[in-house]
């Protein structure tokens, strides 16, 4: 049986995420702050709002589930919207506020509601793929 040796699909997901900043390790080690009653994670993630931790949450498990479904087949990138990458899509698809899944660079879809949809646009593209490599 052969390998394939074709390229990851691309899967990138654009919106407003989490921005977690760590300690210098050579300054302040985490045993430190363990002792201190300091955890950076839960204070920084205390600031924001409801609805987009919720959007974190989903992405990383759409996500999850989607690198163990297509082990190997998959690249997940994940773009914050205020970064440079991510307003330029916003302004060039003309993205919502909200989070927005492309697919080796073509919008897919807006939100992650419909989880079972993507994982069948990740397979039929897969297979697509597939199909035509089969045939090169």
């Amino acid at each position: 049986m052969a390998v394939s040796r074709m390229r990851p699909l691309r899967l990138e997901l654009v919106g407003l995420f989490p921005e977690l900043f760590s300690m210098c390790v050579s300054c302040c080690t985490t045993d430190e702050l363990g002792r201190c009653g300091v955890s950076l994670d839960a204070d920084q993630l205390g600031d924001y709002p409801p609805d987009l931790l919720e959007a974190h949450a989903q992405a990383a498990e759409l996500f999850t589930e989607l690198l163990g479904q297509f082990q190997g087949q998959v690249a997940v990138l994940v773009t914050g919207l205020m970064s440079p990458r991510g307003v330029w899509l916003a302004v060039r698809h003309r993205l919502p506020t909200g989070v927005t899944l492309f697919l080796d660079g073509r919008r897919l879809s807006v939100g992650l509601a419909d989880k079972v949809a993507i994982r069948e646009m990740v397979s039929r593209e897969l297979a697509r793929r597939g199909a035509s490599g089969a045939a090169a």
